[in-house]
C-alpha cells in the first residue's frame, strides 16, 4: 500500500497479527419480500430488526461509523455475552455495510478484515466495482465500537465475531458469497466458513484467504522470527553505501527505534506493483536508497519524512482487541513494539509484555474448522507477518475443499490486494468464474507465482 516516490497507495496493508497495522448508525427500514434464494436480489431481503436500546443497556452502535451511504448500514440485535441466558440479556447493535451487485448474477465478496482490529466499513472495495460487498467491522471496533464500562470474557472471541457474520449473511438472505479474508481475517473466514458448511448453507461460492493463518506460533517459531529473516536477506542485496549507512546507526539522522518501526511496517509490503509509477516496488529499498541520497548531499526523499513520523500507535479499544484476540488465540509471544534495530541489526524485543496474565487458551487450528467450499490461497513468499508454512498447513488439512493454491515468491503479506494489483481485477472474475488462474497471473507484473491445485477428499 503505499507509493512510490513515497505516498500510501489506494490499498491497506495490514501487516497482520505479528506486526503494526500499515491497511451513530441508523435502522434499517427496508420491508421484507419473498426471498429468491439462487440470486443476490437483495431487494428480497428481510429487514433488520429495529433495535431499541434499552437505556439501562450500554449496547449501542459505535460512534466511529462513518459511510457515504447510511443507507447501506445494516443492524442486528446480538448478545453482549453469548454466553448469557437470561431474557432480559443486554443487546449489541451489530453492524455491516451492505452494497448490492449491479446484476443478482454477481457475487458478494463478505470482507474480513486482518489486525486483529482492522476495519473495512466505509472502505474502498478491492472488488470488480459492479460486484456486491459486505464489509464488516469485528465487535469492540468502528462501527462496531461497545461503550460498556464492563466487557464480558467471551465478547472478543473468534467464534463469536464469526457467529456475528453468520447472522449477517443469513438475515440479509445474501447468497453466491465470496468470503474474503485478510491476515487475521484468514482466521475468521475459516470459523465463518466452517459454521456456515455445518448448518447446510450452499450460498458460498468460494472462500479467498490472503496473508494465511493456520495455526498458533510457538516458542520455537516466534512471530518475530520471520521479520528477522526478512531483514537480513534483504539487507544482503542493499549496495555498500547502502548497508554502511544502516551500520553506523541513526540512518540519515534518523533514530534507529524509528526505523525498526518503519521495518515492521514495511517489510510485509515487499514487493508490489505501483501503478502511478507503472512498475514494481519495495519500499525497504527505496529507503536504503534515500538515505544514501541524502547522505551525499541530494534532496531530502519524501520517504524519510514518512520514516520520521510513523503511524500512530493503536487506540485503547484496539489494543483490548488485540491483545484478546492475538494472545488467546495465535500467539502469547507479541507485542505492541515486537523488535529493536540497532546498527544495522534487527532483533526480537519482548520488554513490551502484551500478554501479560493472557494465556494462549484458544490455540486456533484450521484442521478443526473443515468446510467444503472452493478456496484459494494467496500468499507471498516473503511475508513476514504470515509466513509461508502458514498457507501451507492451512492448505493442507483442508482436504475437504477444493484449494488453489498460490504462492507469489517475491509478494510480503497482500500479494492479490497489493503485489498485483495491476492484474487483481481479472484475477477475481477469474475466481468467479472457476476459471484456472494460470493465464490471468501470467499478466502480472509482478512474476514468479507458483499455482498447485488440490482436490477435494472424496
Amino acid at each position: 500500500m503505499k507509493r512510490l516516490p513515497i505516498t500510501r497507495p489506494a490499498v491497506t496493508l495490514v501487516a497482520g497479527v505479528m506486526g503494526m497495522a500499515l491497511l451513530s448508525s441508523v435502522a434499517c427500514t427496508r420491508k421484507p419480500k419473498r426471498a429468491d434464494a439462487t440470486a443476490n436480489d437483495l431487494s428480497n431481503a428481510p429487514a433488520a430488526t429495529p433495535l431499541r436500546i434499552d437505556e439501562s443497556s450500554t449496547a449501542i452502535p459505535g460512534a466511529e461509523c462513518k459511510v457515504a451511504n447510511p443507507e447501506s448500514l445494516w443492524r442486528f440485535a446480538r448478545p453482549v455475552d453469548p454466553t448469557a441466558t437470561a431474557p432480559d440479556a443486554a443487546k449489541f447493535a451489530y453492524t455491516v455495510e451492505l452494497r448490492p451487485p449491479a446484476t443478482p448474477d454477481l457475487p458478494v465478496v463478505v470482507f474480513l478484515p486482518g489486525g486483529p482490529g482492522s476495519t473495512s466499513i466505509g472502505s474502498n472495495s478491492l472488488f470488480p466495482p459492479n460486484w456486491g460487498v459486505m464489509n464488516t467491522d469485528p465487535r469492540g471496533v468502528g462501527c462496531n465500537a461497545y461503550a460498556g464500562d464492563i466487557v464480558p470474557e467471551r465478547f472478543y472471541d473468534s467464534d463469536v465475531f464469526a457467529a456475528d457474520v453468520v447472522t449477517a449473511i443469513e438475515r440479509t438472505r445474501t447468497t453466491k458469497v465470496i468470503l474474503f479474508g485478510l491476515s487475521y481475517g484468514t482466521l475468521l473466514a475459516t470459523k465463518v466458513a466452517a459454521a456456515l458448511n455445518a448448518k447446510g448453507f450452499t450460498g458460498v461460492h468460494a472462500v479467498v484467504l490472503e496473508g494465511v493463518l493456520g495455526r498458533p506460533f510457538t516458542t520455537a517459531v516466534p512471530p518475530q522470527q520471520e521479520y528477522l529473516r526478512q531483514w537480513k536477506n534483504l539487507r544482503a542485496t542493499f549496495t555498500p553505501d547502502e548497508r554502511k549507512a544502516f551500520d553506523a546507526g541513526n540512518p540519515a539522522g534518523i533514530d534507529d527505534a524509528l526505523w525498526g518501526r518503519y521495518l515492521m511496517t514495511w517489510l510485509p509490503a515487499a514487493t508490489y506493483y505501483d501503478p502511478r509509477s507503472m512498475g514494481l516496488v519495495n519500499p525497504v529499498h527505496a529507503a536504503a536508497k534515500a538515505v544514501v541520497t541524502t547522505l551525499t548531499g541530494g534532496a531530502l526523499d519524501p520517504i524519510l519524512a514518512q520514516v520520521r513520523n510513523p503511524d500512530q500507535p493503536l487506540p485503547e479499544n484496539k489494543k483490548r482487541l488485540y491483545r484478546n484476540i492475538a494472545c488467546r488465540e495465535i500467539s502469547n509471544l507479541v507485542s505492541f513494539v515486537d523488535v529493536r534495530f540497532e546498527k544495522g541489526v534487527l532483533s526480537i524485543d519482548r520488554s513490551d509484555d502484551v500478554c501479560a496474565g493472557l494465556p494462549l487458551s484458544r490455540p486456533f487450528d484450521a484442521a478443526a474448522h473443515p468446510f467444503r467450499y472452493d478456496t484459494y490461497y494467496f500468499q507471498g513468499g516473503t511475508d513476514p507477518a504470515t509466513p509461508p508454512w502458514q498457507g501451507q498447513y492451512h492448505a493442507s488439512v483442508n482436504t475437504r475443499a477444493k484449494r488453489t493454491v498460490v504462492v507469489a515468491t517475491r509478494a510480503g503479506h497482500n500479494p492479490l490486494s497489493l503485489s498485483m494489483n495491476d492484474c487483481r481485477q481479472k484475477v477475481w472474475e477469474a475466481i468467479d468464474t472457476k476459471t484456472a488462474l494460470d493465464a490471468v497471473l501470467g499478466t502480472c507484473a509482478l512474476t514468479g507465482s507458483k499455482i498447485e491445485v488440490l482436490p477435494a477428499a472424496p
